[in-house]
């Protein structure tokens, strides 16, 4: 099965243009994410496991994979709460600003929205940054019945609305949200 991503402007993103670098990153990611493997419905690994995998596997070395936000020991079960699937803090020459760029995958029970939201925000102060971005990636409807995830995973309606109806006073920076759809 081949799969697709769209990118769904929040109202947050609104608060600032993005820099040509920015955009680039999301024209990468996109590209990055279509040319994934298709995924074998009858292996042993689950859709959300090879989609993660195959899209740590292919970032270049200029991003952290399972960046930890805040000091903590790792051997803590709730640790993973402070852990986003990549993370980029870097200078652009072109724009003359600091960049720092959060992204999550998304293919959780539904319960975790909130804590995925908070992610692109917890800690962000400690890296001193000009510009951040977060990009969330989760699964459209269709996408959760195409590719068997549990119908308690939080579709990418469900990060939009939170973004904009649920949470928008605590958000300070833009929001990309990642859509996967079947193809």
């Amino acid at each position: 099965m081949i799969h697709r991503l769209t990118w769904t402007e929040t109202n947050e993103d609104e608060s600032r243009a993005l820099c040509d670098v920015e955009h680039e990153i999301l024209a990468e990611i996109k590209t990055m994410i279509e040319l994934f493997p298709a995924w074998d419905s009858g292996g042993s690994k689950s859709f959300a496991s090879h989609f993660r995998e195959s899209f740590r596997e292919r970032l270049d070395s200029s991003w952290m994979k399972a960046f930890l936000l805040r000091p903590m020991n790792r051997r803590r079960s709730s640790v993973t709460n402070f852990v986003v699937d990549a993370a980029r803090d870097f200078f652009d020459q072109k724009c003359q600003h600091h960049h720092q760029i959060r992204i999550e995958i998304s293919f959780d029970n539904r319960q975790i929205i909130g804590t995925n939201v908070l992610k692109m925000l917890v800690g962000a102060g400690r890296i001193v940054t000009s510009r951040r971005l977060g990009i969330l990636i989760a699964p459209s409807k269709d996408a959760k019945n195409v590719f068997g995830l549990d119908p308690a995973v939080g579709s990418s309606d469900e990060y939009l609305l939170a973004i904009e109806s649920g949470y928008p006073e605590l958000i300070s920076l833009p929001i990309f949200l990642g859509v996967i759809r079947p193809d």
